[in-house]
């Protein structure tokens, strides 16, 4: 399997996130599908979610924080949709952080930006 190919994961599957049944017990899904290395879905994730508006000065903060989660080694997930996001996302993968992108669309027929895909 390429790294590009999308991969459904089902509770069977050794990359599950368990800490997904955990919170979310019957409540959660079934599959989900994933493009790029299931395994960092084991790991603990911090989530970065920003209004598409925000005032002024936050995109500066947040990308500071970015760095911080870098040293840090903490694994960011986020939908990476509003600007603040995207300057996160832009930090992250300069740095070569592990990332999970929640697209807001199926992964079937989603063209991956032309910057993710070295990371990916």
């Amino acid at each position: 399997m390429t790294p590009l190919e999308v991969r459904t994961l089902t509770r069977s599957d050794s990359v599950w996130p368990l800490q997904l049944d955990y919170r979310l017990g019957d409540s959660g899904p079934s599959r989900l599908w994933s493009i790029g290395n299931p395994e960092i879905l084991q790991r603990r994730k911090v989530g970065v979610f920003c209004s598409a508006k925000c005032p002024d000065g936050v995109m500066v903060a947040a990308e500071e924080a970015a760095r911080k989660f870098c040293e840090a080694g903490a694994i960011v997930i986020s939908g990476f949709q509003s600007p603040v996001e995207k300057g996160c996302l832009r930090v992250l993968l300069e740095e070569s952080q592990p990332v999970v992108v929640c697209p807001a669309r199926a992964l079937q027929g989603f063209r991956i930006p032309t910057e993710w895909r070295q990371a990916l």
